[in-house]
């Protein structure tokens, strides 16, 4: 079992492959460089115009741009390069040219280390750093810090590392007791390294740059270790744990692929926290643990339903998916964990993939999309599985995905709000009104070499040009494999329209944060000397030439800084295979008249989903700034991209039908959800009498009960304020029973009835039973609690009547039966719960007029328990505002209470009962014109879960805020500046729902306030909490503090200040969003790497990540993103030995010649 992790890196490593003399080239392969006629090949038709007119063709050189040549003349030996550009803002690039020999071994026999300081428009040779004779083989570079480097050359079997502390300039060599086959930097501190050795199957830990190790555990499996996550292992030093997956050796050698997980802190493996959830699953099998964002993923080695997953370190369950007769789960592919759900395909035994979303905590998954392309992508002699299924990077909640279609096509499809609905990419500029039947843009997505054997550019999209795609694809109805027919498409709206922008396949690079980018043609064995360029998201494009033609070359890659800042790339090439490598340094200011001016030369873009009209996306609405049309300005590189989101109130769209339901869609947009079968994961049956008696024991109470609705909220939506009866609805029951009867084989003549006059009592209280008919001597009494389910209890012998006191609250059925025939009599159903003792009622209180809120209301029973269902039983509310006409709710929360008028104060009164009691409290509200707020998002150390809070708790919590808020001097400065009162024009509002995220409300006192002044003085209190740096204690020795913090405007829009926590220059969130955003970089080169090399080249060098299959009759599990380290093995295909370059965003490019 395999996971793979298709998304991100911190270093990106492209692979292009070139066959040296000698190699074979299959003619079959060849083709004419000229466009193929759409009209004849795909009965379409296409705008000539937009293919040509479009583009033009620069009149002279001088005005293209600034160009910088460097040839590697010492390295025309060496038939690959590795080259690294250093990091965002440095001008360090290295190049690592190595010679490999040609047999079996691929044993690095000679290398040369290339360093520029100036963006590589020169270099200089490093050999001088090293001793003679020395090898350099691999090198790694580490995310957070880029000055700090390690390479690793041939002595003693790679047990000897160069450090450098100054981005190679010099170095020190340390002696290691391993074989280096990877090197892991930890996410934060640039210092600590995980080293692991392939040959001894032993994993290390550094914790002085490399200097010193300790080995962490024995027999480690491959790319099965990780380092601790922020803000989800948590607890003293938890940024020292370790995840690995090893092989148990202590068990016998019939049992040895049996494998076990450790969790332990570095450097001596003691037991860390989630060791004991590790041990409750026993053992897993090989290849199956992937610890990922807030999920750990495992397989438990034995079990019929394969995939088990645990929450934010919780108990691990197992996953629930529907079911699918008779197939069994064979590979699984996590594609997203990182959206508040998990994106997964699932293989089965009968060869379909099916494309699932789950809930927050990845336990249930419900069906999006059937009968996903899947591909095994060749990762040296392995194979592994992976779903063609994109995650759009940028803009949360957005996937394309190819599918086999029921015609035999592979047809594209694009999402916008986390699966639950797919749309066929239609909106093509270039498309006339002739158009073939059900024509539509298909792209190639993941699947980088096509079934013919060509290979195909990766999809591209970026988190640090939101809304931008680039993709490579074909107009009909299916994928089109042929390069003739490909042509190269952009979106530049989340994939809502395409334009259509360069006809054949082409190596692309985004550059000056989205403002430029460069496509070059891909020509089989042919030179090149131009390359074209787009300033405006790919609408227009020219032509230039980056040298004369009598020195054009074959392009190997281009690629540019992480992070897609500068304006400067980097283009390898060569002009024959016994030549030596020629580097250019493209500098494309030249093309720019002038630098942008901000804001002036920048606007605010609103993606669209998948209906036109909607600007609500996932529950937000996201703006992003961009430059404005037709301005040919150079973006600085300092530049930061404000981005903002807008809480969206809850419509239909923003709901789907929870798992074990299916939807049955009605007007408007209006749906609703029908029940499927139950308790059913791929063919194993769970179904119980839980399952069969949820809906028989729903309290009937005057003719109604109330009944879940089976829908949901999709995964990650945002918006507030629930469509009303969202969650359940009220059904007719019958008005006669009373006390619900239920008749199971009835004796002749015996019948029980209840003596009490009502079916429900309190703890405490008893309700009793007697006979009519039969003899009571031969008569056994049972009690069964359906709920949770338990075994009936017999009551021995009883004569006269029954007196029944149970010690829990539940639902209880009684009967009897005939100990000589053993049948039965008719069942009474009866109930026992605690009583409300009081009630809590919480809402805003200060609220804008016209703007909607909630109101909700906590319940308290015995020993200050919090109320619910399973204390409780069914609880109803009676709500009343503003002494109007009550409001009945079966929920704890009314939702959507909107005032028109400022009117002041506000009555609010709400009433709880349940079938044994009933409680009223009441408060009141202020209703302003307008008001600014500033939201607390807070941490809770050790973790408070929302079952554990009562309402006691949540008072202490929220007066031990307001003191510690009042005695801060910041605060206290800020609150006398500006004349804020308490519970006056100041309120702090903690909600039940989130108690860790807090609201403080700033409201005008007198008419004379302006918004203006509202929102500088909630700023200034922002500003006071940032520098506090507020830490509450509380009892039971809790600690709360202020992780996050930001204001919503009277407008309901995000401000974004410098002393906002995501906003701020010295936030270590800023550096986790570079590295993602070059990690997401590794995608397209790491895809783009397949060809040219006869199979005996494949080494062990620089493996890449990519967690390998070890058997092919295993399952299969493959992770989403690639692992930071540096990778280190090289990828062949026998199928297609061509020599075809490849394109890059940053970071790393390798080739081979």
């Amino acid at each position: 079992m395999t996971l793979y992790r298709t998304g991100t890196s911190a270093l990106l490593f492209l692979w292009i492959f070139y066959a040296t003399e000698g190699s074979i080239y299959s003619s079959k392969l060849l083709y004419k460089n000229e466009w193929i006629n759409l009209d004849t090949e795909r009965g379409i038709s296409i705008r000539q115009s937009l293919l040509h007119s479009r583009s033009r063709r620069s009149s002279s050189p001088s005005t293209g741009p600034k160009v910088h040549r460097f040839d590697l003349k010492n390295a025309t030996t060496h038939n690959q390069a590795l080259i690294h550009w250093s990091g965002e803002k440095s001008s360090v690039v290295f190049i690592l040219t190595r010679k490999k020999s040609g047999s079996s071994t691929n044993k690095v026999t000679d290398s040369t280390l290339w360093r520029s300081s100036d963006y590589g428009k020169t270099y200089k040779v490093m050999t001088s750093q090293f001793p003679e004779g020395a090898i350099l083989k691999s090198y790694f570079v580490c995310p957070t810090d880029k000055k700090k480097v390690i390479f690793v050359d041939d002595f003693d079997r790679s047990k000897r590392i160069w450090i450098s502390r100054d981005e190679g300039e010099t170095y020190t060599n340390v002696t290691v007791p391993f074989s280096v086959e990877k090197l892991e930097f930890h996410p934060e501190k640039s210092d600590w390294l995980l080293g692991y050795d392939k040959l001894m199957r032993e994993l290390y830990c550094s914790l002085d740059f490399g200097t010193t190790w300790t080995k962490l555990g024995n027999e480690v499996t491959s790319e099965r270790y990780f380092w601790y996550v922020k803000d989800i292992d948590k607890g003293p030093d938890a940024d020292k744990i370790v995840h690995f997956e090893y092989r148990n050796v202590l068990l016998p050698s019939v049992i040895s692929r049996i494998y076990k997980m450790r969790s332990c802190y570095i450097p001596d493996c003691h037991d860390a926290p989630f060791q004991k959830v590790f041990d409750k699953l026993e053992n897993i099998d090989m290849d199956s643990l992937v610890v990922q964002d807030s999920y750990v993923f495992a397989q438990k080695a034995g079990a019929a339903v394969k995939l088990y997953v645990s929450y934010n370190r919780g108990e691990f369950v197992r996953a629930r998916f529907p079911f699918y007769s008779g197939k069994a789960q064979s590979h699984f592919h996590v594609v997203s964990s990182d959206g508040e759900c998990v994106v997964m395909g699932v293989n089965h035994d009968n060869g379909l993939t099916h494309l699932f979303f789950s809930d927050l905590k990845g336990e249930h998954f419900r069906q999006s999309l059937s009968n996903v392309r899947y591909y095994n992508r060749k990762t040296s002699d392995n194979k592994v599985y992976t779903a063609d299924v994109h995650e759009v990077q940028g803009i949360v909640g957005t996937y394309i995905a190819n599918v086999h279609a029921p015609d035999g096509h592979n047809t594209t499809r694009i999402s916008w709000n986390n699966g639950q609905s797919w749309s066929n990419l239609t909106d093509v500029r270039g498309l006339s009104s002739t158009m073939c039947k059900d024509c539509r843009l298909n792209l190639h997505l993941m699947m980088d070499q096509t079934k013919s054997g060509y290979y195909m550019p990766a999809i591209i999209s970026k988190k640090s040009v939101p809304g931008l795609i680039i993709a490579h694809g074909t107009i009909g109805q299916t994928v089109d494999d042929n390069p003739n027919h490909v042509m190269l498409f952009v979106s530049n709206d989340n994939g809502r329209s395409w334009t259509l922008a360069r006809k054949q396949r082409h190596l692309v690079v985004v550059a000056n944060h989205g403002a430029i980018i460069v496509a070059i043609r891909m020509i089989f064995l042919k030179a090149v000397n131009t390359l074209d360029f787009s300033s405006d998201y790919g609408a227009k494009w020219n032509t230039y030439q980056f040298a004369e033609s009598n020195e054009a070359v074959n392009v190997d890659g281009i690629l540019t800084e992480p992070g897609e800042n500068t304006h400067f790339l980097t283009l390898f090439g060569h002009k024959t295979y016994s030549d030596s490598w020629r580097i250019f340094q493209l500098d494309m200011s030249p093309l720019f008249s002038h630098p942008c001016k901000y804001p002036a030369d920048f606007m605010n873009i609103t993606f669209p989903t998948q209906i036109a009209s909607d600007t609500c996306h996932l529950g937000l609405i996201q703006k992003s700034e961009r430059l404005r049309d037709d301005l040919q300005c150079l973006i600085p590189s300092n530049y930061k991209r404000i981005t903002t989101k807008k809480i969206c109130k809850c419509s239909f769209k923003d709901y789907e039908c929870d798992l074990e339901y299916e939807s049955v869609h009605g007007p408007d947009g209006q749906f609703s959800c029908k029940k499927q079968r139950i308790g059913l994961i791929d063919n194993v049956g769970e179904n119980t009498l839980a399952d069969y008696e949820t809906n028989i024991f729903t309290t009937c109470k005057n003719g109604k009960r109330n009944v879940s609705t089976g829908i949901r909220k999709i995964p990650g939506d945002k918006c507030q304020h629930e469509v009303e009866n969202i969650f359940w609805k009220i059904e007719d029951c019958s008005p006669h029973t009373t006390v619900p009867t239920t008749t199971v084989n009835p004796a002749a003549n015996v019948k029980i009835q209840l003596v009490n006059k009502t079916s429900n009592a309190k703890i405490g209280e008893n309700l009793v039973f007697s006979i009519q008919g039969g003899t009571d001597d031969d008569v056994i009494w049972h009690v069964l609690r359906p709920q949770p389910f338990s075994k009936a209890e017999e009551r021995g012998k009883q004569s006269g009547n029954f007196t029944f006191l149970p010690e829990e609250p539940g639902k209880y059925r009684v009967q009897l039966s005939l100990r000589d025939n053993n049948k039965f009599s008719n069942m009474i159903i009866v109930e026992f719960w605690y009583p409300i003792e009081k009630v809590y009622l919480y809402h805003p209180p200060v609220v804008a007029q016209k703007k909607p809120y909630n109101a909700s209301a906590w319940t308290q029973t015995k020993y200050g328990l919090r109320g619910n269902r399973s204390l409780l039983g069914d609880v109803s509310y009676i709500w009343n505002v503003k002494a109007e006409n009550p409001i009945y709710s079966r929920t704890n929360e009314l939702v959507n209470i909107m005032h028109s008028e400022a009117v002041g104060p506000v009555q609010i009164s709400v009433t709880a009962e349940n079938t044994v009691s009933w409680q009223t409290t009441s408060g009141s509200l202020h209703v302003k014109e307008y008001i600014e707020t500033l939201v607390l998002e807070m941490e809770c150390t050790p973790k408070m879960y929302p079952s554990n809070m009562t309402g006691i708790w949540l008072q202490e919590f929220r007066q031990a805020l307001k003191l510690k808020l009042y005695t801060t001097d910041e605060f206290a400065k800020v609150v006398g500046k500006y004349n804020l009162l308490n519970e006056i024009n100041m309120f702090v509002y903690v909600p039940p729902s989130n108690i860790f995220r807090v609201f403080i409300y700033v409201a005008p006192m007198g008419s004379d306030e302006t918004k203006e002044h509202l929102l500088k003085a909630t700023k200034a209190l922002e500003g006071a909490i940032a520098k506090a740096k507020i830490n509450i204690l509380l009892s039971h020795h809790h600690s709360v503090k202020v992780k996050k913090h930001y204001i919503i405007d009277h407008d309901g829009t995000i401000v974004i200040t410098s002393d906002s926590h995501n906003s701020s220059p010295q936030n270590g969130g800023i550096i986790a969003v570079i590295v993602i955003i070059i990690i997401l970089i590794c995608v397209t080169g790491f895809f783009l790497i397949r060809r040219f090399a006869r199979r005996t080249h494949i080494d062990r060098y620089f493996h890449c990540l990519d967690l390998r299959t070890r058997s092919s009759g295993s399952s299969h599990i493959v992770r989403s993103q690639d692992r930071s380290h540096i990778l280190s093995e090289e990828y062949f295909d026998d199928d297609l030995d061509t020599m075809e370059g490849i394109g890059s965003q940053g970071a790393t490019l390798k080739f081979e010649g």
